[in-house]
């Protein structure tokens, strides 16, 4: 009977030491999967912004900026300013104005607080994405300024041209008018040479 109890007791221990050796075969730290939740910008907003006034045209784009200019004109903060910059520079826009533009963002800039400002590495592209347009735009100006001298200068040789043609004409209608009247005047003469034979010859 004590054999038994033994026997039951020592199964047991094994038992349970063999369970508590599974349990510490298992890993004391499991792997977590951490979540992180990006946080949208201003920056990040003003981008999308600029995708999305792309598609639009038209009196939609009209309507957008003078919405977004109110806004501006109400409050005239960081963000506001890049929305209506935007806007002033898109090339589809009846009422682009890169110079308004411009100011709108060198006025930015040049205020030492924005320096460390989120929105500055933004305000910088704009910046020099409007000093190519203007740059690009005044080349398109003087193109269009050397092209219309061209122009005149054709037009002008083609009006001395036309009126070269109108004195050639002119001399060639009195060269005419001239050979008809020696031509009257040579039958005349012929006329009186023939009298004169015709005397002599009485």
């Amino acid at each position: 009977m004590n054999l038994h109890i033994i026997i039951t007791a020592l199964t047991t221990i094994c038992f349970v030491a063999g369970c508590a050796q599974k349990v510490t075969g298992v890993p004391a730290t499991v792997p977590r999967v951490e979540i992180v939740e990006t946080v949208e910008t201003d920056a990040d907003r003003l981008l999308y912004y600029y995708a999305y006034i792309n598609d639009l045209q038209g009196d939609t784009l009209v309507r957008e900026y003078q919405q977004v200019k109110r806004m501006f004109d109400e409050d005239p903060n960081d963000f506001n300013r890049m929305q209506l910059v935007m806007l002033l520079s898109s090339q589809s826009a009846t009422f682009r104005d890169t110079t308004a533009a411009s100011f709108l963002l060198e006025t930015w800039l040049r205020n030492k607080y924005n320096a460390s400002s989120k929105l500055r590495p933004l305000a910088l592209l704009l910046a020099n994405y409007l000093t190519e347009v203007r740059r690009m735009d005044d080349a398109m100006i003087r193109e269009a300024g050397t092209l219309a001298e061209s122009t005149d200068i054709i037009k002008s040789q083609a009006q001395e041209l036309t009126d070269e043609r109108e004195k050639l004409r002119n001399q060639q209608r009195q060269t005419q008018a001239l050979q008809k009247k020696l031509n009257a005047l040579q039958k005349k003469l012929d006329a009186l040479l023939e009298m004169e034979m015709n005397l002599i010859e009485r």
